[in-house]
């Protein structure tokens, strides 16, 4: 129940790309965009893993979007670094 409450936030900050990467540099780049930072490394390599496991899915999902297969795209927005857990803490 959580995931799915999490990817419908995702989807409901579309982005426009139709794919999405896991490196450094788009890492970085996220950081910035959203004002992201995490001091720690251990805590930024956590919101890192968690990242690249959300890209994975937006990726998946956007796949079956371009295959007609779904009637949403989803993209990368303030939450996808964010657990379930985290999700459901900042929503109170």
């Amino acid at each position: 129940m959580k995931f799915t409450l999490v990817l419908l936030i995702v989807a409901a900050f579309v982005g426009c790309a139709l794919s999405w990467s896991c490196t450094d540099a788009s890492w970085a780049e996220y950081k910035a965009k959203f004002n992201k930072n995490y001091p720690d490394p251990a805590e930024d390599l956590r919101h890192h893993n968690i990242y690249c496991e959300k890209l994975a899915q937006i990726n998946e999902h956007n796949a079956k979007f371009q295959k007609g297969e779904s009637t949403f795209e989803m993209g990368v927005n303030q939450f996808t670094d964010m657990s379930a857990k985290e999700m459901t803490e900042w929503m109170g």
